[in-house]
């Protein structure tokens, strides 16, 4: 699954909050029925509605540098499905 970080989720996103940082933005938009409480990101994986998703390595470095200041960039990920 694709998800696209936009610059309005960069603007907007927390910092090591896993429901409201940039991915976690852009996942609602993927999910729009879905509880934005039951939407988390957390290290290499993030939960939607109980279902767990793996993130790229892309992603993870993505996250890692939005959380330590360093400037991103609107960016296309892709989320593995955890089986």
């Amino acid at each position: 699954m694709l998800i696209t970080v936009t610059q309005e989720d960069i603007n907007n996103g927390n910092r090591r909050d896993a429901s409201s940082c940039p991915m976690a933005m852009a996942i609602r938009r993927k999910f729009p029925k879905v509880n934005p409480s039951y939407i988390n990101v957390v290290s290499r994986c993030c939960n939607i509605n109980g279902e767990f998703y793996r993130l790229s390595n892309p992603a993870i470095r993505f996250i890692d540098k939005f959380d330590h200041y360093d400037l991103v960039k609107p960016e296309t990920f892709t989320l593995i499905k955890v089986k």
